[in-house]
């Protein structure tokens, strides 16, 4: 699969990390390895005993595809584990470390209970906050009590961030409690689909328009998708097809959204029918090669 993530220097990973363990020792300090990402892959991370995060309840039926917690050693042997963890990750949105007053049994046990979440209507769905895509957008998409919640065990949360550097999530906000199970409101249901927007046309355009996609320079390119799906909302194109057009288009062509005047001009007239935005944007190149 293609990822919109750029590789880490798995020597930089253990700087970093090694620097907040030193300065934190008090703290437990663990990995947060998201297992689907290995879903179905014949070399799996060769690490110490896991601790699935799936394993309760009906998450019982996924857990071949279960995030896991694993235990940093110390000395040589947190070297060792942050080498092996960084390179197995790739560019995969898969790596984060956890420091806590709390053991690795009970962070897991924390963290099963924001597994399953609802939204304010009662759909059920399952919050991937071990994606570290997910989770960098988290602070900004939950309200600050249910980050504070999911949070709570965590003094310490660092990640492998799209560009291969490590960066902390943020503190939370509200020291509060929050209410369980955790239900969310339209507002941030819409804010996480919103977030995660880029990363599904990526996913398109790697089934179906594999050309389009640069093998280096991975989070640049993130960053331009992004661009697109932002000027997509600003003309109120609605539909997920249409929003891919406007990609397919821009990267084809090499124009610059804010200064194609014929795509302007389409995003003002609104003439295309949803879904179909496609079409109009073909002829709009016909036009250009005739």
């Amino acid at each position: 699969m293609y990822f919109a993530l750029d590789s880490c220097d798995p020597a930089l990973v253990h700087a970093r990390v090694a620097e907040r363990v030193a300065q934190r020792p008090d703290l437990h300090w663990m990995a947060l390895v998201d297992g689907a990402f290995d879903f179905g892959a014949k070399q799996q991370l060769a690490i110490g005993e896991r601790f699935p995060i799936f394993n309760f309840g009906n998450m019982f039926e996924m857990m071949s595809a279960s995030p896991f917690l694993v235990n940093l050693g110390t000395g040589d042997n947190l070297r060792r584990d942050i080498f092996t963890l960084a390179r197995h990750r790739a560019e995969r949105p898969m790596l984060s470390f956890i420091g806590s007053r709390s053991p690795l049994p009970q962070v897991r046990q924390h963290l099963q209970q924001f597994v399953e979440v609802k939204e304010e209507d009662g759909q059920e769905f399952i919050l991937r906050f071990a994606d570290t895509r997910i989770l960098a957008s988290l602070p900004e998409c939950l309200s600050p009590v249910a980050w504070a919640g999911l949070r709570c065990p965590a003094e310490e949360w660092l990640y492998v961030d799209r560009h291969g550097n490590l960066a902390a999530a943020a503190l939370p906000k509200d020291g509060s409690d929050a209410p369980l199970p955790l239900t969310l409101s339209h507002a941030e249901v819409a804010l996480l689909v919103e977030k995660g927007e880029p990363d599904a046309v990526i996913n398109v355009l790697a089934g179906d328009h594999i050309e389009l996609l640069p093998l280096a320079d991975r989070a640049l390119f993130y960053g331009r998708i992004a661009g697109i799906c932002g000027f997509a909302r600003r003309h109120q194109v609605d539909a997920f097809p249409d929003v891919v057009a406007l990609a397919v288009f821009f990267l084809a062509t090499g124009t610059d959204p804010a200064a194609d005047e014929g795509v302007l001009a389409l995003m003002r007239s609104r003439q295309w029918e949803s879904g179909r935005l496609i079409d109009r944007l073909s002829e709009l190149v016909d036009d250009d090669v005739e």
